[in-house]
């Protein structure tokens, strides 16, 4: 029987089988694997290690540490490196490491070790060894490669350790301009200005340690000497033979240039900014400082470069700090520049007022990179400030002061000088003395000039406290300008000169704005240009520029040939109280104020004064203004049909004053000769005759050089033409004076100078039987569109919204007068009423009623559910109120328009046209009469005379000069103020400031309508205090001041009246 195996047995042999395995294992690898164990210093190796290391046999058996390091130093370049590698192992047994060892036969070993592990404790280190040389090769091939596929630019090779070129592609030879044979062989110190030879160690080492392309920054000389700036890559090539340097190289010449340039323009920008006294500081998105310039580092007291990293918390108190680090988040949050001003203290603690503005910085995608922050001390400039503010407040107070006192005064003056000039022109007109006419003369002459000086003081007042507002009206430019030349005309005559209008074709005849300030200018201009022309002419001239369809610049020319100005009198032109010179003051008379007011009428009208003048030669003072141009069509200056295209002689020895007639006639299609003395236009005559070509029409200047006027038309009369030819009479003289002599000599008319576009042809239309088609034109033209409007909207229904009777009765008769149905509402809240049971096509709408005013009923109106006719119902405010503030308070309210009272008939008829919508068929006997107004009563035919305040004129005018209307008005005038006295007195002392001002208000609205100026005036006096606030002394004595007039004004109509009703 066999033995069973002994268990110890078959452990051995197992433990056999399983080490003769791993040997085979190892053995069977291709990296050399050494083992070293550190108990006993004992060495394993495989087959591969003695292979790789060439271990002869003999000695494998008692090759020991030692023997193996010695024999591993005769095969390795770097014995050293080896032996500092082995003790590193040693002092360090639990690191990895990777390194490579050069032998000196030229193949590369790759390195590891590891440490070895036995039960968690380190007991040796297994170290094994790859041979890479092939591997290196290839790398080298395809990095060698690469770099010549991928550079473009120069590129040679140098050998190594010698440094001479040993190859170099074309665009190497081109780069140092050179050919390939004269490179090959030069030493690379030969044209690399920067490397030297002491370079090379430390060169070789980091390409070896690295294995990787290094790139240098260098310079190199060309071959005609010039220096370039390179970046050279340098690559270690390692073949078979000798190792050589690869050199590829970058000229960036015009970069480092460029860089050059950004570090100089730092550097300037770096001064630049510390020698600014703003602070100026760059904060990343966190607050903290990245740079400051000096000036900041000085408030904070601490050097620039020790500021960087820090935040305002760092340098400034709490208080301070939060304040910049919100303005920094408003900055950062909304991204775009914030401003903050604020108190900052230097390291010194003395506080400064700083103005900041930070703004984002922007990185080259467009983010928000940090922020840009500039504080500017101001402190200085504040206190300058409020001082200037302060200045210029007690400034403004003196002369808000001296403007209220010379308007007070001028006021208190022009009382009496208007009866002083008014008294003296009705004496003058009774049979005086010669002496007592001469006395009276002369106090007429100077009373005026007096008026004339106070009345400038009062407009420059007024321009100086900002109280001038200019009217916006439609106006006609021809009618100005024959009211410029009533009033210059007579000066200019009696001193011989010729005054010529001249207006250009393309300027609108009707315009919207100022007539009156614009005639101020106009008028200020012509009155200098006669005073200081003493022979020649005068030439006023209307040119336009910039039109559009709503408006035009209008530039005025008013040209004499007067005593003209020097270069310093002009330099002196324009000026409060300034005249050309004092002597100018002491001649011709004036304040020097007219100009002043003209250049701030003119501006105020969006133009501009200027003069262009020549001491000796006369003067040029022009101004432009820019005035809305008004829609009604012109009037066509078209002559009777039977006097078109026919031809017109105009005989003139002024050159000027022809041209100017003559283009006017042109326009009206007549075809003009000229002639510049009597005589001539007898030979014209003569000879258009004999040529078949009769003149039609002759205008004849009266006083000419040689032959006058009327001796010119006997010598065309005594040529006994077949068909003689119409006379005018052109002449700037006395009409009584010229008439008779006219009609001896056959004149049909005469033509008073200066001529405007109208006269021609209304003059040649009369004298040929055309009146019927002139008073057609003149009156019909300008009214015919609007005619033809009021006839379709007759009938329409209007709702007239007002609690006064007076006014109730005249804007009703008015409105009766143009055709309209009208329903009466005492005050807004029967108006709100009536509107939702009667369609109407317009309202007028009152503002201040009792109940509820004019305001909130319209506000009721607009707010009412869609009821038929309500949508598109046009509500106009009919008030006394005339301030801006209550035309924009009506608008708000949702009214459409707004007219003011006392009620203008042709504004009324405007509102009409523009507003009311024309009737629908409806049965006219069904419409409800008014809920409050009662007929008036038949009225008296004589009117009330001699009262004081009360001008009947403009009256009759508000009542389109019915007398029955106007008495009746009268009556209920007399019959409702007589308790308004005490009435708006009671409210006053009751504190009931909108009852007082609704009295007030109301008694100023038919004050206006029935022409009773004085209280219309007081009244408006004491509606702007009571709307203004002032204290109830100042209320009792406005109306105190208000009540005179008032009473004396009721008791001349009761005396008045109650005589007319006894007549009737």
């Amino acid at each position: 029987m066999d033995r069973p195996a002994d268990p110890r047995t078959l452990e051995l042999e197992t433990l056999r089988s399983s080490h003769d395995l791993l040997v085979s294992t190892l053995d069977a690898a291709s990296d050399g694997i050494l083992t070293l164990q550190y108990s006993d210093n004992s060495l394993y190796f495989n087959i591969r290690f003695v292979e790789m290391w060439g271990i002869p046999e003999e000695s494998l058996a008692d090759l020991s540490r030692k023997a193996l390091v010695a024999l591993q130093c005769t095969q390795v370049k770097d014995p050293q490196g080896l032996l500092a590698h082995l003790d590193d192992m040693t002092c360090n047994p639990e690191s990895e490491d990777v390194s490579f060892i050069e032998m000196k036969d030229g193949r590369t070993l790759e390195r590891h070790v590891i440490p070895q592990r036995l039960y968690g404790r380190t007991v040796g280190s297994v170290i094994t060894y790859r041979d890479i040389t092939d591997r290196l090769r290839y790398e080298d091939k395809m990095m060698f490669n690469h770099l010549v596929l991928e550079s473009s630019g120069p590129m040679f090779w140098v050998s190594r350790p010698a440094c001479r070129v040993t190859y170099a592609n074309p665009a190497a030879c081109r780069h140092l301009g050179f050919t390939l044979e004269e490179l090959l062989g030069q030493h690379i110190t030969d044209f690399d200005q920067k490397f030297t030879m002491a370079q090379l160690p430390a060169l070789d080492d980091a390409l070896e340690k690295s294995r990787r392309p290094i790139t240098l920054d260098s310079q190199q000389r060309r071959k005609d000497g010039t220096i370039r700036d390179i970046e050279i890559t340098i690559f270690l090539a390692k073949g078979a033979g000798e190792a050589m340097y690869i050199c590829s190289v970058k000229d960036v010449t015009a970069l480092k240039r460029a860089e050059d340039d950004k570090r100089r323009q730092e550097a300037t920008l770096e001064s630049l900014i510390n020698s600014i006294s703003d602070l100026i500081v760059y904060k990343d998105r966190n607050g903290r400082y990245i740079r400051c310039n000096t000036a900041f580092a000085a408030l904070v007291g601490k050097p620039v470069e020790t500021i960087r990293g820090l935040t305002a918390h760092d340098l400034f108190s709490a208080d301070v700090a939060l304040e910049i680090q919100a303005c920094d988040d408003r900055t950062t949050v909304f991204l775009r520049e914030q401003s903050s001003e604020q108190w900052v203290p230097s390291f010194d603690g003395q506080y400064a007022l700083y103005d900041t503005v930070v703004s984002p910085l922007w990185d080259e995608n467009g983010d928000a990179q940090g922020l840009l922050s500039i504080s500017r001390n101001i402190t200085e400039r504040r206190k300058q400030e409020e001082q200037l503010q302060q200045a210029k407040e007690i400034a403004e107070e003196a002369t808000l002061m001296k403007s209220d006192f010379l308007a007070n005064m001028s006021h208190e003056i022009r009382t009496p000088m208007n009866a002083i000039i008014g008294l003296s022109h009705l004496v003058l007109k009774t049979d005086l003395t010669e002496r007592q006419r001469d006395y009276l003369s002369k106090v007429q002459t100077s009373g005026q000039h007096l008026l004339g000086v106070i009345n400038d003081i009062l407009d420059f007042s007024k321009v100086e406290a900002g109280k001038l507002d200019l009217e916006n009206a439609s106006f006609a430019l021809e009618k100005l300008l024959d009211t410029t030349s009533s009033l210059i005309s007579e000066k200019s005559h009696a001193k011989g000169l010729e005054l010529v209008f001249e207006v250009a074709p393309d300027v609108p005849a009707h315009l919207m704005g100022d007539s009156l300030r614009l005639g101020q200018i106009l008028l200020n201009f012509a009155n200098n240009a006669v005073k200081f022309t003493d022979k020649g002419e005068i030439v006023i001239s209307v040119r336009a520029s910039e039109r559009t369809d709503t408006d035009v610049l209008l530039h005025f020319r008013v040209q004499d040939t007067g005593i003209g100005l020097t270069a310093e009198q002009k330099s002196r032109l324009f000026q409060s109280f300034s005249q050309a010179d004092t002597s100018t003051t002491r001649r011709f008379g004036g304040t020097g104020l007219g100009l002043v007011i003209s250049k701030r009428l003119a501006q105020l009208m969006g133009g501009e004064v200027g003069v262009e003048s020549e001491f000796g030669k006369g003067s040029t003072f022009w101004f432009s203004a820019r005035l809305g141009i008004d829609a009604q069509p012109a009037r066509e200056l078209i002559p009777h049909l039977d006097l078109r295209g026919r031809r017109a002689l105009v005989v003139d020895d002024n050159e000027h004053a022809r041209t100017a007639i003559i283009d006017l006639l042109d326009g009206m299609t007549f075809v003009t000769g000229e002639a510049s003395s009597g005589m001539a236009a007898v030979e014209e005559v003569r000879r258009a005759a004999a040529s078949g070509e009769p003149y039609d029409v002759v205008y004849l200047d009266w006083r000419m050089p040689g032959m006058d006027g009327v001796e010119t038309a006997r010598r065309i009369r005594a040529l006994g033409l077949q068909s003689p030819p119409m006379f005018l009479m052109v002449t700037a003289y006395g009409r009584e004076e010229v008439l008779k002599g006219a009609q001896e000599a056959g004149m049909e008319n005469v033509l008073v100078k200066p001529v405007n576009p109208s006269m021609p042809s209304d003059t040649t239309n009369s004298v040929r039987g055309g009146r019927r088609e002139r008073a057609a034109m003149h009156a019909g033209n300008a009214t015919s569109v609007a005619d033809e409007r009021l006839a379709a909207l007759q009938g329409a229904r209007i709702l007239l919204v007002e609690d006064n009777g007076i006014n109730q009765q005249v804007a009703k008769e008015l409105l009766e007068d143009a055709g309209m149905v009208v329903d009466v509402a005492d005050n807004g809240l029967i108006a709100v009423q009536m509107v939702q049971q009667t369609p109407y096509d317009l309202v007028f709408m009152d503002m201040q009623m009792p109940v509820m005013d004019g305001v909130t009923a319209t506000r009721e109106i607009r707010q009412l559910p869609g009821l038929p006719g309500l949508g598109d119902l046009a509500i106009v405010a009919m008030t006394a109120n005339a301030m801006e503030q209550d035309r924009r308070k009506c608008m708000d309210a949702g009214m459409n328009d707004f007219i003011v009272k006392p009620i203008d008939p042709q504004a009324l008829t405007s509102i009409l046209v523009r507003w009311a919508k024309a009737p629908q068929e409806k049965d006219l006997a069904s419409q409800p009469a008014a809920l409050q107004a009662d007929a008036p009563q038949p009225a008296a035919d004589g009117l009330p005379h001699g009262i004081e305040g009360l001008d009947i004129a403009l009256g009759l005018k508000r009542m389109l000069n019915k007398k029955p209307l106007y008495l009746a008005i009268l009556r209920r005038y007399h019959a409702g103020q007589q308790s308004v006295v005490q009435e708006c007195r009671d409210a006053l002392e009751a504190d009931d400031m909108a009852t007082a001002q609704r009295l007030i208000h109301t008694s100023k609205a038919v004050a206006g309508n029935i022409g009773a100026t004085l209280v219309q005036t007081r009244a408006e006096a004491l509606d702007a205090a009571i709307r203004e606030h002032e204290s109830i002394e100042r209320l009792r004595e406005l109306l105190d001041q208000f009540a005179v007039p008032l009473e004396a004004l009721l008791d001349g109509l009761g005396e008045s009246l109650s005589i007319d009703v006894a007549i009737a």
